[in-house]
């Protein structure tokens, strides 16, 4: 399959439901998805994620029955940018981010509704799902969880993500709202 632009309409009849299930509106230091049960890491990578990480992703993803994954504008900025489907294949996930979605807030899914991803153009991710999706990707992780906490840490750390003060505050609320906080 390659990059699969989805007309609005084909979008609301596959996806929508989906979508309406997983994210919810707002800021997203607030947290993003819907079920404030759901597990959350974050990213420092934005779209330009490494390839084990995509391969992370995937292999969670497809344990849920999601073979393909949609890209949509989070905030409505483009509205000429319609929603891009994709399957899993780096590929195609390289040219889904080289779209203006990956230079928005973008939110990534699949129609299982069992985890979703916000993407931001500061160059982070928060994702989240049901228990065992998170689990499976961070078994898939070199180091497991740790492994990813501590490559965000390292990220935000080193000025690759948030390089003033308020952007470092703005690390700190988002490392408490995935109960990263007060983990060695």
């Amino acid at each position: 399959m390659v990059l699969e632009t989805l007309s609005r309409e084909q979008y609301a009849r596959e996806y929508r439901a989906a979508h309406d299930a997983v994210f919810r509106p707002g800021e997203l230091e607030d947290g993003p998805f819907v079920n404030p049960r759901w597990r959350m890491v974050l990213l420092g990578t934005g779209l330009y994620v490494e390839e084990d990480v995509f391969a992370a992703l995937a292999a969670a993803a497809r344990q849920h029955g999601d073979h393909e994954i949609v890209f949509v504008d989070r905030e409505g900025q483009f509205p000429d940018q319609p929603p891009v489907r994709i399957a899993w294949e780096w590929d195609r996930w390289e040219e889904a981010r080289c779209t203006v979605l990956g230079h928005v807030h973008a939110e990534v899914f699949g129609g299982s509704g069992a985890w979703g991803m916000v993407a931001s153009y500061d160059g982070f991710c928060v994702l989240g799902g049901e228990e065992s999706f998170v689990a499976a990707f961070e078994a898939a992780i070199p180091g497991g969880r740790q492994a990813v906490r501590d490559r965000f840490v390292a990220a935000a750390g080193n000025g690759m993500i948030f390089t003033s003060e308020t952007g470092l505050r703005y690390a700190a609320r988002l490392v408490a709202m995935v109960g990263w906080k007060d983990e060695a």
